[in-house]
């Protein structure tokens, strides 16, 4: 191994000029040089103990990372290029015209208000909601949907450490990586299995078609040369004991596969909306404050696709609260008052403001009215308002209208 280079503190030294004197300070020189002297050897004395410890410390270090991380990496690069090599030898082109490979390109349709992303390795692709990316239009049965695809035409790779050897020429431990990798159907076929089914976190969302090829697949041209079938990409598990996924592609009928796919959507839609109408109905306003964009999205795609004729209140309904504005919530209780109109709890059928429910021409009970003292404006003006109403409810009695229709005769 090649030697590193000493480095001598003692003969380390700064040449500074003299400490600059203005006018009036010659006398104080000496001194002031003294003291600029005495700073600079400090400094010098903490330079030559770094140096020092920096000869001692890393010296190694500086070896190992010098040639271990460039041939680590001159080793990755290989690794890379001979990986992309095996991986365009294996793609082929068949006599009918389809491309079949790990390089083979493949295509993901996202008829959903949502978008479509995956994490870990391929967190990088995603397809963007229906009409905010590529656009594409699919008819089926009279019904126009709107869509985004992506057509993924690179495979996935990434290192893979799988231990380390000692290299021969520096000694050095180096790790050992393999190149992985997930061909073009492997990361369309993860589309759909995590927002349709096939992992253990889907969401059995539908509107996600994936297959091999480009957008020019489904095209009635090339639909009606391979007969309207498409080639679906599906995950299966080797039984060698590693238990390492392989991708195969299965013939499917297009428009079998676009009903099934609009069908499950239609039923996720239904069970969203259903959702977010029970979180509006809710009487509790931790289940009330359940209800999100995410319910309403959902609910006015289904109203553009005319699954649903009217669109419900919850939905469309304006905000009708503020920060700015001060909550108020009952004395009883303690539940939320949810409008300005809201007079009484919907929990405990109390008044949020008896005054303020009272003069409004509400029925109060005379215990909330009693909450305020005899000379308050409120008061006063409970007082007033009780008199008026036993005034006109005593032209309304039985009696006064019997006599009252005596004297009219």
């Amino acid at each position: 191994m090649p030697g590193v280079p000493e480095t001598n503190t003692e003969e380390l030294s700064v040449s500074l000029p003299d400490v600059p004197l203005r006018e009036g300070e010659e006398r104080h020189a000496a001194a002031l040089n003294l003291e600029a002297s005495e700073r600079r050897e400090s400094v010098l004395k903490q330079m030559r103990e770094l140096l020092g410890q920096a000869g001692e410390i890393t010296a190694a270090e500086i070896m190992r990372t010098k040639y271990a991380s460039g041939a680590t990496a001159k080793q990755r690069q290989r690794a890379f290029r001979l990986k992309i090599e095996e991986l365009r030898k294996l793609t082929f082109k068949r006599e009918e015209g389809r491309i079949e490979g790990p390089c083979a390109p493949a295509t993901v349709i996202n008829i959903n208000p949502d978008p479509l992303t995956l994490q870990g390795v391929l967190a990088r692709w995603n397809v963007p909601e229906a009409g905010k990316g590529e656009p594409v239009d699919l008819i089926f049965k009279g019904r126009k949907f709107h869509a985004s695809y992506l057509t993924i035409r690179t495979p996935e790779m990434w290192a893979a450490h799988t231990g380390s050897k000692a290299d021969k020429q520096t000694g050095v431990d180096m790790p050992d990586t393999e190149v992985k990798y997930i061909p073009c159907r492997g990361i369309a076929q993860q589309f759909y299995a995590h927002y349709v089914e096939g992992a253990s976190d889907a969401q059995q969302m539908g509107g996600v078609l994936v297959f091999e090829g480009d957008i020019y697949t489904i095209q009635r041209k090339q639909l009606d040369r391979a007969k309207g079938k498409i080639w679906v990409p599906k995950m299966e598990i080797t039984l060698d004991g590693a238990g390492e996924p392989v991708w195969i592609a299965e013939p499917v009928d297009f428009q079998e596969y676009l009903e099934r796919s609009v069908m499950i959507q239609r039923n996720y839609a239904e069970k969203i909306i259903a959702e977010g109408h029970s979180y509006a109905q809710s009487n509790a306003d931790a289940i009330r404050n359940q209800l999100s964009y995410y319910h309403r999205r959902w609910h006015n795609y289904a109203l553009a696709m005319g699954y649903i004729k009217e669109p419900y209140a919850w939905a469309t309904q304006h905000l009708n609260d503020s920060p700015n504005v001060e909550a108020v919530h009952c004395s009883y209780c303690h539940q939320r008052q949810t409008s300005p109109e809201q007079y009484f709890c919907s929990n405990c059928a109390a008044p949020f403001d008896p005054y303020k429910a009272f003069m409004a021409g509400l029925v109060v009970q005379p215990e909330h009215l009693a909450i305020y003292e005899e000379d308050s404006s409120e008061w006063k003006g409970i007082v007033a308002e009780t008199t008026k109403r036993r005034a006109r409810m005593a032209i309304l009695q039985p009696e006064t209208l019997t006599e009252t229709t005596k004297k009219s005769k």
